[in-house]
């Protein structure tokens, strides 16, 4: 018999329609409200000659305002599932879209990524892994394969929002990418993710639980809540190096432009790669001895960057194959183990408090090391310390994996 106190039971959803159809609206949502930015920076400096520090700005402000709003909208998500608030959020977004095209001032850039910070709140985050958690027994499985597309963001919506720029122009590029937007994360959000339901929904005429309103606080108590969010925040600072620092880096260490750029594409197809090793070989390990392999990989793979400062071309090729295993992973292994740790009851409030301890160190990754890099004269010293960071990263995971206490 269900108590208030226990998880809702979850219904009997079809878990292909379920994870395909929020794969594909994840990947064009992350495609559409995220990765493209960079594509349009250099038609817009074209344009109005803004710089790309100054384009980029609205970005970081959009991205710091969603992960502000983590928390709020998981614990939404916990209480009432993300049909209404996804499709809301998608919705949005395309909204945002269609009138970015229509700018012409660099605030109204700022004022439509401030609010874009709330689409992609609504639309993205952790919010996926917060309904799988939810709603599918066998949630493990569904992270992996929502990684598994989701993963492939980048690599479709860039080239496709490029070409479109190309042969119509960034303006009505723009316009196209919202309709795609409503179409492929929008409408297929309303329509797959009815009938889910959140880690907390209460079966109808069972009153709330005296607790209820105090798990993120029992959860916080505990020292494998600090320390996860600890590991995770410094993987964020870390692993942002690679997105704006590795091919500076690369060419710092007199690497030709097109080795550079070889090194740099690595990343994607290896993370695609070790997730689909994860899918295949590790479905029945747990996400603490996951986690436990990973994240010595991803030391490893920083002490091979070192290394690679002597050994020339293929010492580079050994980092990128290291690191986009180890990364790719790191993803599926966050989104269990909070599950794991923790239990599932509350999870998009506690997975947005762990996203929250992760907003300064995210945002202020690329600058921080570009400061870094001049004080200290290069890159070398640079990639000495972010590897200290990321032992202390593996360290502090470790110390949330040895917990043993009771799922909330």
């Amino acid at each position: 018999m269900q108590t208030p106190a226990s998880p809702p039971s979850r219904p009997p959803l079809n878990t292909i329609l379920l994870i395909g159809g929020l794969g594909i609206a994840q990947l064009i949502g992350w495609g559409s409200l995220v990765h493209i930015f960079s594509s349009f920076i250099t038609p817009m400096n074209a344009e109005f000659g803004w710089t790309s520090a100054q384009m980029t700005g609205a970005l970081t402000v959009g991205l710091f305002i969603g992960d502000l709003a983590s928390i709020p909208v998981g614990k939404w998500i916990d209480r009432y599932g993300g049909h209404v608030i996804l499709t809301l959020g998608a919705t949005l977004g395309a909204f945002l879209l269609a009138t970015w095209s229509l700018i012409d001032a660099l605030w109204h850039l700022y004022v439509i990524w401030s609010v874009m910070g709330l689409a992609i709140a609504t639309t993205l985050g952790t919010n996926a892994a917060t309904i799988v958690t939810a709603n599918l027994t066998d949630y493990r499985r569904g992270l992996m394969l929502l990684g598994l597309v989701t993963g492939l963001a980048s690599s479709v919506i860039i080239p496709l929002s490029s070409l479109l720029i190309v042969r119509f122009g960034w303006r009505e590029a723009l316009v196209i990418m919202a309709f795609v937007q409503f179409i492929g994360c929008a409408s297929i959000c309303a329509l797959v993710l009815r009938g889910t339901v959140g880690s907390r929904t209460r079966p109808q005429g069972v009153k709330a639980h005296r607790d209820e309103q105090s798990l993120l606080k029992i959860v916080m108590r505990r020292q494998a809540f600090w320390s996860l969010s600890f590991a995770f925040a410094i993987h964020w600072f870390v692993t942002s190096f690679s997105s704006v620092h590795l091919l500076p880096m690369l060419l710092e260490r007199n690497m030709s432009l097109d080795s550079a750029l070889s090194i740099v594409a690595l990343g994607g197809p290896m993370v695609l790669i070790s997730r689909f090793l994860l899918l295949f070989f590790d479905l029945n390990t747990s996400a603490r001895r996951t986690g436990r392999v990973v994240f010595p990989i991803l030391c490893l793979s920083f002490l091979v960057l070192v290394w690679s400062n002597t050994s020339g071309y293929w010492g580079a090729v050994a980092f990128a194959v290291a690191y986009g295993l180890s990364n790719g992973v790191v993803l599926i292994v966050r989104q269990t183990a909070i599950a794991e740790i923790f239990g599932i009851r509350g999870y998009g409030e506690i997975s947005g408090a762990i996203t929250t301890v992760s907003i300064l160190p995210r945002t202020l990754s690329p600058l921080a090391i570009s400061m870094l890099h001049g004080w200290l004269g290069g890159y070398q010293p640079v990639a000495w310390i972010l590897t200290g960071l990321i032992t202390l990263s593996t360290v502090a995971f470790y110390i949330a994996a040895a917990d043993k206490g009771p799922k909330i």
